[in-house]
């Protein structure tokens, strides 16, 4: 190393003690959910196992992104196809405009005739918010063969993000069928979660199961489009909004607790209630 200029450490010794420095800057604020920011650290992996088609959920995973972005790089994983990478990555790279938002939902995600929730206006906005707040998202669902395989692929290529990024901070959001870490959960007893298969490769990786207080969601509850529709929840008592890790369900490692729900209705229609 090169010695510092004579003119320089004069400077310093007459500097003030460092007791009588000025304070150092306040640390960025944080999302203020009890439970979460906790979370936030680089390295972590958290999984946010979800029930698609609300405005609540994305919306509580923005308010993730946007905290922990302050802290470091962030990744934010998507159920989403693969394939609409491309169209992902351009609108990352947009100024967020109608014509960049046009480009994103053309893809065929977002225009399948099976609309499950998952391509909803929530998602869009989701996407603007890591957009503004400069983390990257990955596209990780992928067509397969069957439910095990789909949720394999789905693990493998989310495993692959801590490796390549061991300092980001990577947020999942997926269905919470998913998200567990256990078997044999209806209606698929014999599907292996995706949670599970990337925890045997990322053990430091956290679950969370999504708790509401009752309302409105955008799902399928059959095999048909007449299927698809506004869906309504069970309303009930479920505290404030938080993440809680005191008592986890079977297959979790916590709950994330969102308050009441309001459906978020299909991207492609851009009159659609958001």
């Amino acid at each position: 190393m090169r010695p510092l200029p004579l003119a320089l450490l004069a400077a310093c010794a007459h500097q003030a003690p460092v007791s009588d420095a000025t304070p150092a800057a306040p640390p960025p604020p944080a999302t203020g959910v009890p439970g979460l920011d906790a979370l936030l650290v680089p390295g972590a992996v958290v999984v946010f196992g979800e029930v698609h088609g609300t405005r609540q959920g994305p919306a509580f995973v923005a308010d993730a992104v946007r905290a922990a972005a302050r802290t470091g790089p962030v990744l934010l994983g998507l159920e989403i196809e693969r394939d609409e990478q491309p169209r992902i990555d351009a609108f990352l790279a947009s100024d967020g405009g109608a014509e960049a938002r046009d480009a994103l939902v053309h893809g065929a995600f977002w225009h399948r005739p099976f609309q499950d929730g998952r391509s909803s206006h929530a998602m869009v906005a989701l996407l603007d918010a890591a957009r503004t707040a400069g983390a990257r998202v990955l596209a990780f669902d992928h067509a397969a063969t069957s439910p095990n395989q789909r949720d394999a692929d789905m693990a493998a290529r989310l495993a692959e993000a801590p490796a390549a990024a061991p300092d980001a901070t990577l947020l999942v959001l997926v269905g919470d069928l998913h998200a567990r870490e256990v078997a044999g959960l209806p209606p698929a007893p014999e599907l292996v979660p995706m949670a599970m298969q990337l925890a045997q490769r990322v053990p430091s990786v956290v679950t969370l199961d999504l708790v509401a207080a009752g309302g409105t969601y955008w799902a399928c509850l059959g095999p048909t489009t007449a299927d698809c529709g506004v869906q309504d929840a069970t309303a009930k008592d479920v505290g404030p909004i938080r993440v809680d890790r005191s008592s986890p369900p079977e297959g979790y490692d916590g709950v994330w607790v969102v308050g009441p729900i309001t459906a978020s209705y299909p991207a492609r229609d851009p009159t659609a209630p958001g």
